[in-house]
């Protein structure tokens, strides 16, 4: 059976359509402006509650709801009030490609799941291309951050929840890996991989002084929980993100030592708790993903169009290896061979190029502000696609970092393009200081010239 069909049995159908219909004229009552940042606000939580099994009717709403959050999302940038940009052309090879995997997926054992699934992430990626189309300030894109952040620090709340509500089965026994409310540890993993750059992203870009503890406090937390699932690719990523991330830091040296030395006293803490899932993180001997690379390479020279008229196989795994891939693109390979591949990588390879040229060129955006949130932007886009090499779920579209990663990539492919405008920007805005400047110091000469009264 379907897991979309064991759902349904929680949850009906007419009374799914009835609270759709609801949530539907609800959202549209609100402002628009508002309705935008909302969803963003709520998409972490809902997203991450939809891999928690053992919360059962609520794990339900949210799994069959997710695709909805999409729709909402694009519909509510499609009604903002702001200035559209054009939509990247690259952005078309993702539908292009989800064509083609519809057509490889018609055979498969878990058909309406997989079509389910992949009609999701076309909503994911015409949301994104709606969104990307309104963000031509980058003041909109630090409020995305800034409320999808927020939206992490609350969707945290869901796998600390399982450790003081039900400690006894918050970990995988036998294993003692953290498996909150029954999420497999590399899936809610993927929460803390992209909660802590964001995390650390609002420690190091908030003027609030009093409110720099809380997040810091926050962001050790949510490693601490990442280092419990005992996953390495979970550690290897947070690990070039935050690494990255931390790069303005050097120029920092005192904010970089504080952090170490917190660091060097938490870390070592949270490691004594779980000791089993501390030292798997250190062992690559188990890993076994070259093998399985190996393997579903060498079965994409016998099937190089992948499923694509074949019947009887899983969408998930080849039987005949007895183990998914554990990569997008070995993945991408087995389900739709190399056109699906080759489809996907072309905007891969051009959204990590535009961040490349955005981040080099990231001075004519202005202040230093608007210079480290592209900093990030670019650290998260890089992390993301090495996460992919080890991972499938980057192109899976039921967590917040698959979203991040097709919009940020749309983002800086289009802000790429836009350079020569944004020269041109900065060119105005640097005579407009010299041209203040001036008048300053005549301004200045002026009064130091005038006589003194009689």
């Amino acid at each position: 059976m379907d897991k979309i069909q064991l759902y349904l049995e929680v949850i009906p159908l007419p009374l799914l359509i009835i609270g759709g219909v609801s949530v539907g004229f609800l959202y549209l009552i609100i402002p628009a402006e508002k309705r935008f940042y909302l969803t963003f606000l709520i998409l972490p939580t809902w997203l991450a509650l939809s891999k928690c099994p053992d919360l059962g009717a609520i794990q339900a709403v949210t799994k069959i709801t997710s695709g909805m959050l999409f729709i909402l999302l694009g519909l509510a940038a499609l009604l903002r009030p702001v200035p559209k940009r054009r939509i990247p052309m690259i952005s078309w090879m993702y539908v292009l490609a989800s064509g083609w995997l519809f057509l490889c997926i018609l055979g498969v054992n878990e058909r309406l799941d997989t079509m389910l699934i992949e009609f999701q992430w076309v909503m994911l990626v015409l949301a994104s291309m709606a969104i990307v189309s309104t963000l031509t300030d980058l003041e909109d894109v630090e409020k995305i951050f800034w409320t999808l952040g927020m939206g992490i620090i609350i969707a945290l709340a869901v796998p600390l929840s399982a450790i003081v509500l039900s400690p006894g089965t918050a970990f995988i026994a036998g294993m003692n890996r953290f498996a909150p409310w029954g999420s497999p540890p590399n899936l809610i993993g993927l929460l803390f991989v992209i909660g802590a750059p964001m995390l650390m992203y609002m420690v190091m870009s908030t003027k609030a002084n009093t409110f720099k503890p809380i997040l810091v406090g926050l962001l050790i937390l949510c490693v601490g929980m990442a280092i419990l699932t005992g996953s390495r690719m979970t550690a290897f990523s947070l690990i070039v993100s935050l690494g990255l991330i931390a790069m303005p830091l050097v120029k920092r040296p005192g904010l970089l030592l504080a952090g170490g030395a917190v660091g060097a006293i938490v870390l070592p803490l949270v490691l004594s708790v779980n000791e089993e899932a501390a030292s798997r993180l250190t062992d690559l001997s188990s890993s076994g993903r070259l093998t399985l690379w190996r393997e579903y390479l060498m079965t994409s020279f016998k099937r190089p169009l992948g499923l694509f008229g074949k019947s009887g196989f899983s969408a998930h795994t080849d039987t005949a290896i007895g183990d998914h891939p554990h990569s997008s693109w070995m993945e991408m390979l087995y389900l739709g061979g190399w056109p699906y591949l080759l489809m996907l990588l072309l905007p891969a390879i051009v959204g990590l190029k535009s961040a490349w040229i955005v981040w080099k060129n990231r001075y004519l955006y202005g202040d230093k502000d608007r210079q480290f949130l592209i900093h990030v932007i670019a650290a998260l886009i890089a992390s993301f696609y090495f996460q992919s090499l080890f991972n499938q779920a980057l192109y899976h579209p039921t967590y917040t970092m698959s979203f991040m990663a097709v919009m940020l990539t749309l983002l800086v492919v289009a802000m790429a393009a836009e350079l020569p405008q944004q020269q041109l920007i900065y060119e105005e805005w640097l005579e407009e200081i010299a041209w203040e400047e001036e008048e300053e110091e005549q301004t200045d000469w002026d009064e130091s010239n005038v006589p003194a009264p009689a």
